[in-house]
């Protein structure tokens, strides 16, 4: 089974790092676009770019429980890393942790890229950005969407391909129930 993982908000707790680097309250941020969240102000808006590019706040962030078993996974399955990136550090940043940390990963896609995805011939997609989830509908199974405060105000039950998830141990856990059985 094909199965492509996300890795900022997913794999990587960088917005929360982010958050409690600059005294940021993380629940204000209710959109993905940081640009459109209304309850931070122009200077957290700047202060959250600017870590974008910053490969020294992404060392820092560590991972999440449940990054390790990936490759627990991967060894059963073809598992596919696939993440937008605003610098190229960053990008080289990510490759060597996924290496690392899951070293039978089949391919990373670490795109120089702020635009959406393009989930070709995955039967699984686990994100925390519901756009592209919904984006890609059409080419999945199952969309195992991981809760965080930017993802709340969508309903999953309007889409019955989608499964909200509050970890990356639960995404794990249903990517083993589902696909153990075949």
């Amino acid at each position: 089974m094909r199965i492509t993982y996300d890795i900022d908000g997913v794999i990587i707790p960088l917005i929360e790092t982010i958050c409690r680097k600059h005294g940021i309250d993380f629940n204000k941020i209710t959109e993905y676009s940081i640009s459109k969240c209304d309850r931070l102000t122009k200077k957290e808006k700047s202060l959250i770019y600017r870590e974008f590019t910053n490969v020294e706040i992404f060392r820092a962030a560590g991972v999440y429980d449940g990054a390790l078993d990936i490759n627990e996974i991967a060894q059963r399955n073809d598992v596919f890393i696939d993440s937008n990136n605003v610098v190229q550090d960053i990008a080289f940043y990510k490759a060597e942790l996924i290496n690392r940390i899951i070293p039978s990963v089949k391919d990373i896609k670490l795109s120089v890229s702020t635009s959406g995805k393009d989930f070709k011939e995955t039967d699984i997609v686990v994100e925390d950005c519901v756009a592209n989830l919904l984006d890609n509908i059409q080419v999945y199974r199952v969309g195992i969407l991981i809760t965080r405060p930017w993802n709340t105000s969508v309903n999953e039950r309007d889409h019955s391909k989608i499964i909200r998830v509050n970890s990356l141990v639960e995404a794990n856990s249903i990517i083993k129930s589902i696909t153990y059985k075949e």
